[in-house]
């Protein structure tokens, strides 16, 4: 009796305002990430990516809720920088209550869906396992100080025929697809991509990527909360529609072993100015045939 009781008082509080209005936890990392597989040419395996994130934990009923914000600058990759927000939930209490007592019981998987003012959902999965799980995997990556194997798929959804979704490809809604009940059927038990049927790893963008923590600060108040600052106007799938003030990293030294000039990100980038444009004109130093598969993989 006392048991429900208890039960029944910790659902009432969890399903109250005043427990939306406070979080559980809120944490700021700096990560590094290094990418193991992918299965799109934007994000190539052995790219390091510095990883900024605001994670804020909060309170659910049937499951742990969780909004988050990151941000992310690579060596080696194709990506925009711009930054990206979810709110969704994690499996289930019993995993986070787990991964509570120890580190090394990091075992969590979540759910999340954004809108965007393109028209866009992007429903995401991602799981987050301690890389202990893989005795078998990443034992350089270990002996290096990561600790968290980051498997994520994501889907891309036009919510109207005309929705435009960036440069990732777009899934008619008359699918009918359930994105996160499919790729969760070969959570248990997956160690690589080849575990996963190759038509169902063809519907998401996918990746895994091995973390490695770099700084981790815990504060309920010094932050604003994720309700108050963010909105769909902000989780657009193109470049800053309005501007993005911060560069968050691209002109960051970042020695790199052997390479004495280059030691920024925003080195291997160039500006698309006019000039640039009618210098190097794409259809021009293509061919017609080339700029044509180009156009069609820019369309998805």
């Amino acid at each position: 009796m006392k048991t429900f009781l208890l039960m029944s008082l910790f659902v009432l509080f969890a399903s109250s305002t005043f427990a939306k209005d406070l979080p559980l936890s809120i944490v700021r990392h700096r990560w590094q990430e290094k990418i193991t597989e992918s299965n799109h040419a934007a994000l190539r395996p052995g790219s390091i990516y510095d990883i900024n994130t605001y994670f804020e934990q909060n309170f659910g009923v049937k499951r742990p809720q969780f909004n988050y914000f990151f941000y992310d600058t690579g060596l080696g990759a194709a990506d925009p920088i711009y930054p990206v927000y979810q709110s969704g939930y994690q499996e289930s209490w019993a995993q986070l209550i787990k991964a509570g007592t120890s580190e090394e019981n990091r075992h969590i998987d979540h759910f999340s869906e954004g809108d965007t003012p393109e028209g866009c959902v992007i429903k995401s999965v991602y799981w987050v396992r301690h890389v202990n799980e893989f005795p078998e995997l990443y034992q350089q990556e270990r002996a290096d100080g990561y600790t968290l194997v980051d498997i994520s798929f994501d889907y891309y959804l036009k919510k109207r025929p005309d929705a435009q979704c960036g440069k990732h490809k777009g899934h008619e809604i008359t699918e009918n697809f359930d994105a996160f009940g499919e790729i969760y059927k070969y959570a248990d038990k997956f160690r690589t991509f080849a575990d996963i049927p190759p038509e169902l790893l063809a519907k998401y963008e996918a990746k895994i990527g091995i973390l490695k923590m770099i700084t981790q600060e815990f504060s309920k108040t010094k932050w604003p909360r994720y309700e108050k600052v963010y909105s769909l106007k902000d989780n657009s799938m193109w470049f800053y529609p309005d501007g993005f003030a911060p560069d968050y990293g691209i002109d960051t030294p970042r020695a790199l072993p052997g390479l004495s000039f280059l030691n920024k990100p925003r080195q291997l980038f160039f500006e698309a100015t006019s000039k640039m444009q009618e210098q190097f004109s794409l259809s021009a130093t293509l061919g017609q045939e080339a700029f044509g598969k180009i156009l069609q993989f820019l369309n998805g």
